[in-house]
Parts: structure tokens; C-alpha cells; sequence
């Protein structure tokens, strides 16, 4: 037997050595496969860096932007306040200077007063102002008395006046010379 175990020991050194042979082109197969993977994701990567620094970037302007935007609405919001301070002021002003309080007044005379104040906050408004609105304003103002309907009252009052003009879709203003 022991004939066979030379005659079969070259055999399984070969086997053996074919395997490994065999084992390490597969390893080197399977890292060069693995190289190739990892090139693809680190390619990959890059490109997702890329676009988060450009969504990056993109929040970065659209917060500029919105702060800009609070920003002017802020200063347009102190303007609009600030006008609206002077035609209170201005409402209060007339509301001050009447001669008579209440129904002691000729008649006509409450609506020239009426007048007058819508003609002043009208001034004190750079824009036209809406029926309902400059109806507000008086009432406010404490210058209009509960009635019925207080917007009628306003149109009837300020159609025959000749300082101040009616637009159905811009509202009254004051004509040119008042």
C-alpha cells in the first residue's frame, strides 16, 4: 500500500494545488468585482453631495428671500398703520370741532359734517376706500348713529357731494381740487 500512497500523493498535491489555484482567482474575481462596486457608490455619493450642497444652496436663497419679503410686508404694514393713525387723528379732529352736540344741530348739518369727515379720511388715504370700509371708518369715529343699514346711508350721503367720486370697483376718493 504504500506504493499507492506515492503514486497518489503527487495527485492530491495537485488537486490541492489546483483548488487554491482555483479558490484565489475566484477571491481575485470577487475583489475586483468589489473595487468595481465600490467606485460606482463612491461616484453615486458624489453625485447626492452635489445635489444636497445645490438643495442646500436653494434654501439658503428662498430664506433670503422670505426674510426680504417679511422684511418690506413689515415696513408696508408700519406705512399702512401709520396712515391709518393720521385718518383717525384727522376723523377725531372733525369729530372735535362740532358745534353742537347730538340733535340741537340745523338740519343738513350733520351731513356736511359727515361729508367733511369722509373727505378727510379720503385725504389721509393715498387710495380709494370701499363703501363698507369708509362706513367703518365713521363708525368708528363715532360720527355715523345706529341706523338700519349704515352703508346706505353713506352712498345717499356722499352721491350728491362734489369733492368726492364713487367707483363701483375702486370704491370713493377724493376728485381732482379737493
Amino acid at each position: 500500500m504504500k506504493c499507492g500512497r506515492r503514486f497518489m500523493e503527487p495527485m492530491r498535491r495537485q488537486a490541492i494545488a489546483d483548488y487554491l489555484s482555483q479558490l484565489h482567482a475566484g477571491l481575485d474575481d470577487l475583489v475586483s468585482r468589489s473595487d468595481s462596486a465600490r467606485a460606482a457608490f463612491e461616484a453615486e455619493l458624489a453625485s447626492m453631495n452635489g445635489e444636497i450642497a445645490r438643495y442646500r444652496q436653494l434654501i439658503a436663497d428662498a430664506e433670503r428671500e422670505s426674510k426680504q419679503e417679511a422684511e418690506l410686508s413689515r415696513r408696508n404694514l408700519t406705512e399702512a398703520e401709520s396712515t391709518a393713525g393720521d385718518a383717525k387723528s384727522n376723523v377725531s379732529r372733525a369729530k372735535a370741532t362740532r358745534s353742537t352736540p347730538g340733535r340741537g344741530r340745523p338740519r343738513g348739518a350733520k351731513s356736511e359734517h359727515l361729508r367733511r369727515a369722509a373727505e378727510e379720511i379720503l385725504r389721509a388715504s393715498s387710495q380709494p376706500i370701499k363703501r363698507a370700509d369708509l362706513t367703518r371708518q365713521l363708525q368708528t369715529a363715532g360720527l355715523l348713529s345706529q341706523s338700519e343699514n349704515p352703508i346706505d346711508l353713506v352712498r345717499k350721503l356722499l352721491q350728491s357731494s362734489r369733492a368726492i367720486a364713487y367707483d363701483a370697483k375702486k370704491g370713493y376718493y377724493l376728485v381732482d381740487g379737493s
